[in-house]
Order: C-alpha cells, then structure tokens, then sequence
C-alpha cells in the first residue's frame, strides 16, 4: 500500500500507532475509509489486531456500508479478515454494493 493512499493512517503497516486515535468510530484517512478497513484491505493483520485490542470498533463503514470484513474479503486478505472475525467483527453486516 502506497502512503499516499493512506493519508494520516500511515500506521496500518506500523502496528505502534497510537490507540486513541484508533478507537473513534468516525476518525478516517485521506479518502474517507476508516484506517481497520485499510488495514483489512491491505491485509496488515497486526496493525488491524493492534487497532482492535486498542478499543477500534471492530465494525466501522465506509460511505457504502463497507467495514473491513468486506475490504478483507474483497482483496483476498485472509490474514487480516481472520483476526477481525476472531476480535468480533460481523460477518453478517451488509453493505450497499
């Protein structure tokens, strides 16, 4: 994942992000995705796994309804969809896609 596409989420491949900039569900990056649904997308389970031990919600969506179980999926990240179902993600959310 490029940085430019993460704007101020430039920690999902850093696992050491701060917390409290992780817990609210409406913090988002540079092109309105919320950084657990970056991290889902680029398959960086232990940023995402740091983000939810850190109190993220396990659930934020995008515009469309996306949460980072969708972005997971999506992008084939088995890794990272594997540590938000096992942190309590819904797999059952569904999107408006």
């Amino acid at each position: 994942i490029m940085p430019s596409l993460v704007g101020s989420e430039m920690c999902i491949r850093d696992s050491t992000c701060a917390p409290c900039c992780m817990q609210s569900p409406d913090v988002r990056g540079q092109f309105g995705v919320p950084p657990l649904q970056m991290a889902g997308w680029a398959n960086a389970a232990e940023a995402a796994e740091a983000m939810l031990v850190n109190g993220a919600p396990p659930d934020p969506c995008d515009e469309r309804l996306r949460t980072p179980c969708h972005a997971a999926a999506a992008s084939d990240s088995s890794e990272a969809l594997e540590v938000l179902i096992s942190c309590g993600a819904d797999i059952e959310v569904r999107s408006t896609c």
